[in-house]
C-alpha cells in the first residue's frame, strides 16, 4: 500500500470552499466535519509511516531496498556492445585486461580496438602515474573517456 500525503490536493480545496461557504451561509457544521476528516486522514498518514516495515518478521534480517537490487545489477557482467562515450562515470564496461577476446591489438603501441564499439583503448603511459593506473579511450581520434583497470568509468568527454 503507497503511502498517503498528508493532506489531498482535493481535500484542501474542499476545506477552501467550505471556509468560503461558512462566511456566505453561515454552516458550522460542513467546516467542521471536512476538518475532522482531514484530522482523521492525517493520523492514518502517520499511523502507515509509523508501521513500515524495516526488517523482515519471519527472519529478522533488514529489507533490501531497491536501490541495493540497483546496485546489485551495476555489479553484473557489463553488455559487450558498451561504450565508454554513451555510459556515464560510475558505468562499468569490458577492458582488454577483463575480456580480452573483444579487442584486436593495433600495431606500433598504437593500442586495442574494441571489436564490438570501434573504440581505441590505450594504457596511460607510465609518467601519468600521478593520476593512478588507467585507460584513455578513443572514438573517431577524440578522447572521450578514462576507465579504471576495474573497468568502472572515471570520465567520460
Amino acid at each position: 500500500m503507497a503511502a498517503l500525503p498528508l493532506i489531498p490536493p482535493a481535500l484542501e480545496a474542499l476545506y477552501a470552499a467550505a471556509v468560503v461557504t461558512i462566511g456566505a451561509i453561515g454552516s458550522l457544521f460542513a467546516a467542521k466535519k471536512i476538518s475532522d476528516e482531514i484530522d482523521d486522514y492525517r493520523k492514518r498518514a502517520e499511523e502507515q509511516a509509523k508501521a513500515k516495515p524495516t526488517a523482515c518478521e519471519a527472519c529478522a534480517e533488514p529489507m533490501k531496498s531497491e536501490k541495493t537490487e540497483e546496485s546489485e545489477k551495476s555489479d553484473a557482467e557489463p553488455k559487450k556492445g558498451k561504450k565508454v562515450k554513451s555510459s556515464q562515470s560510475g558505468d562499468k564496461v569490458r577492458t582488454p585486461d577483463s575480456h580480452p577476446e573483444d579487442f584486436n591489438k593495433l600495431p606500433r603501441g598504437q593500442g586495442s580496438e574494441n571489436v564490438h564499439t570501434g573504440e581505441i583503448w590505450k594504457e596511460c603511459p607510465p609518467g601519468r602515474a600521478h593520476r593512478g593506473e588507467k585507460w584513455d579511450v578513443t572514438s573517431g581520434g577524440r578522447r572521450v573517456g578514462e576507465v579504471k583497470p576495474d573497468g568502472t568509468i572515471g570520465r567520460t568527454w
